[in-house]
Parts: structure tokens; C-alpha cells; sequence
């Protein structure tokens, strides 16, 4: 079950990942934005975890959206 906790202006999502670890990912000033952030970062790691989605793929995407001077 995620959740959310407020820090200062800021608030934060907490979720299980994949492996059932808890973690904790900035959110946004708006309450209701970070629960809906924090049910879809739950979802995405309970579709890995059973295979629904494919985590290599995942890391290619994240690998695409990096731009060129980092690779240089």
C-alpha cells in the first residue's frame, strides 16, 4: 500500500519496488498529484515483479531518454 508524507513545501511518495523494499521518491506540492504518483510507481513494480513488464526494456527506456553530451 503506498502512501505519502509531507517535508517541508514538498510531498513524498512511499512505495514497495519490485523487490518489496520501501522507498521514498519526491512527489509534488500537491497532495492528491503525489498519491496518484506513488499508486503508479507501485503498479509499475508489481507488474515487474511478476513479469508483466519487462525490466530490461525498462532500462533501455530510461538509457533512450538520457541526452547526448552524457554519453560523450
Amino acid at each position: 500500500m503506498s502512501t505519502v508524507q509531507k517535508r517541508g513545501d514538498k510531498w513524498y511518495a512511499i512505495f514497495k519496488d519490485k523487490a518489496g523494499k520501501w522507498r521514498q521518491q519526491v512527489g509534488y506540492t500537491d497532495k492528491t498529484q503525489t498519491i496518484k504518483l506513488a499508486k503508479r510507481l507501485e503498479d509499475e513494480a508489481h507488474a515487474i515483479a511478476i513479469g508483466d513488464i519487462d525490466p530490461q526494456a525498462e532500462a533501455r527506456r530510461m538509457e533512450r531518454t538520457k541526452p547526448a553530451t552524457d554519453h560523450l
